[in-house]
């Protein structure tokens, strides 16, 4: 028997693929890469004089960063919100990231 966590999971890939989006475990450093998940939480990092707004977003495969640069908050990216986003991937200590992307949040 799955597990809820396993289930959404599951239900998370599935919506992504429908979308024809790319899943977190594939992409690659460099990449365009267009990801659709839910964001599972969210974090104001005050950078020097500079601030980082940042979500961690997970589709199903993988977890992949998300930051805006010089913004304190993102009008409606809060934990829980489904996002689809789409940008160039880099990568930071080991870490898939995509910075000041296009986004739409979904429902």
């Amino acid at each position: 028997m799955k597990s809820n966590q396993e289930l959404d999971a599951e239900e998370l890939m599935a919506e992504s693929a429908e979308t024809g989006a790319d899943p977190v475990q594939e992409i690659s450093r460099g990449e365009l890469a267009h990801v659709r998940g839910v964001i599972k939480s969210v974090i104001l990092r005050p950078e020097g004089a500079t601030p980082v707004f940042q979500a961690d977003v997970f589709d199903g495969t993988g977890t992949i960063l998300v930051s805006w640069l010089g913004r304190r908050a993102v009008r409606g990216v809060t934990p829980g919100r489904h996002i689809d986003i789409r940008g160039r991937v880099t990568e930071a200590d080991g870490k898939r990231e995509i910075c000041n992307p296009e986004y739409q949040l979904i429902g």
